[in-house]
């Protein structure tokens, strides 16, 4: 999945994730809105899961579901996450 980046008139950048309804992120620097764009997937990842609905592959990272985290008595579920790791997104 590419992120697509664009600098707006003001100099700022921003970023968006086209697959991604809604995923979109600014800042500053072109650093800082990266930075905020992997925070804003992972933000909508999060939200999908706990609405259940489906996820899609995210460079070589699948999310399957929801588990219980080991913690005994704990209401909070957490995704399990399958992968190599490192960045979710190239940004072209």
């Amino acid at each position: 999945m590419t992120a697509v980046l664009g600098r707006q008139d003001d100099g700022t950048f921003w970023a968006e994730v086209p697959p991604l309804r809604g995923v979109l992120a600014t800042g500053r620097r072109l650093e800082a809105c990266r930075e905020e764009l992997g925070e804003v997937v992972e933000e909508w990842v999060l939200v999908r899961l706990a609405q259940g609905l489906s996820v899609p592959t995210l460079r070589n990272v699948t999310v399957r579901g929801m588990r219980r985290p080991p913690v005994r008595g704990s209401a909070r579920r957490t995704p399990r996450v399958d992968g190599s790791g490192g960045n979710l997104l190239d940004c072209a």
